[in-house]
């Protein structure tokens, strides 16, 4: 009789071990009876997005656990697929992230698919809508709209419909043959509204640039013919002041110099000639001004126009000049 009972006892510990410690759980509000597998997707919102969009988005689950390690999150629609970038994990059942929707995606209904270590591969099917492409933006102005060679400039760039404020984005003037020239520097206003810094190179060639944008929210966006470079203009040439670049003489024959302010005059340098179509004829290093003016190597130079520039470690100055 003990022997039974021992033998009904070990099978009964065994059917406890045995017994999956992973059970359905209830979900609030529901009513008792409805249960879901632990590890949900519970849904995104919102919900829909249009072509050419750039999107913020939240994931939710419903016993999930997000925070377990490294998550991924993507929609797709047969082979094409969107991702949710760099996503953030709020808490074991809330992510965040930017999803960009292409132009040339197909519309209707996407499934979204998440992963994590713990959780595993989890699906929610048809949860997410894209719409019809919508109006892409244009550019409207660059104010100012205007800039010599070797200037510095800070400009106010005005669109329509865009999106400057949903990611990072790119702008920059164009001339055909001609050196390319990016913003040096931006900060975001509005959606329509952005500031864009730009330095001028002092061989840049003068004339009419186009004003082209790149971003993924609006893809590539151009302005023709809406910015000028001109030529740079000369520095005074009043020698009694010496918080000036004085070049002379201007025009030239034979001998030239470049008489620096005093506070150049105990930094070493360097001095280039560039022709206006931007070639480099002359470069020379300078070790030490004598008495704040450099000579300037001009008497092989062939008559025409050109461009100056004098470069030391904290700035770069140009100035036009002409040899006879």
């Amino acid at each position: 009789m003990r022997q039974v009972i021992a033998l009904l006892f070990i099978l009964s510990i065994g059917q406890v071990i045995a017994r999956p410690t992973k059970l359905p759980v209830s979900i609030s509000g529901l009513g008792p009876d409805i249960l879901v597998a632990s590890g949900t997707l519970g849904g995104i919102s919102p919900n829909n997005g249009n072509l050419n969009q750039s999107l913020a988005v939240s994931v939710s689950g419903i016993n999930t656990n997000f925070n377990s390690g490294s998550a991924s999150f993507y929609l797709s629609q047969g082979s094409y697929t969107l991702y949710l970038a760099s996503p953030t994990i709020v808490s074991n059942t809330q992510a965040g992230g930017m999803i960009y929707i292409p132009g040339y995606y197909p519309t209707g209904l996407y499934d979204m698919t998440a992963y994590n270590f713990t959780d595993g591969y989890m699906y929610l099917n048809s949860c997410f809508q894209v719409n019809g492409s919508v109006a892409s933006g244009t550019l409207v102005s660059i104010a100012p709209n205007s800039a010599n060679a070797g200037q510095f400039i800070s400009t106010l760039l005005t669109g329509s419909g865009t999106n400057f404020m949903s990611g990072s984005s790119t702008v920059y003037l164009s001339m055909a043959s001609s050196t390319t020239i990016f913003e040096s520097a931006y900060s975001p206003i509005s959606n329509t509204q952005r500031t864009c810094d730009f330095n001028i190179p002092a061989n840049a060639a003068t004339g009419y640039y186009d004003l082209n944008f790149y971003s993924m929210a609006d893809g590539f966006l151009s302005l023709p013919y809406s910015f000028y470079i001109g030529t740079p203009t000369g520095i005074d040439l009043e020698q009694n002041d010496n918080s000036k670049f004085v070049f002379y003489p201007n025009p030239v024959q034979q001998a030239a110099s470049l008489k620096l302010p005093l506070s150049y005059t105990s930094m070493p340098g360097s001095i280039e000639i560039f022709d206006l179509s931007g070639k480099k004829i002359v470069s020379q290093f300078i070790e030490s001004p004598v008495n704040g003016t450099i000579p300037v190597p001009v008497s092989g130079l062939s008559a025409g126009k050109y461009i100056l520039v004098f470069t030391n470690a904290s700035e770069s100055k140009s100035i036009q000049f002409e040899k006879k």
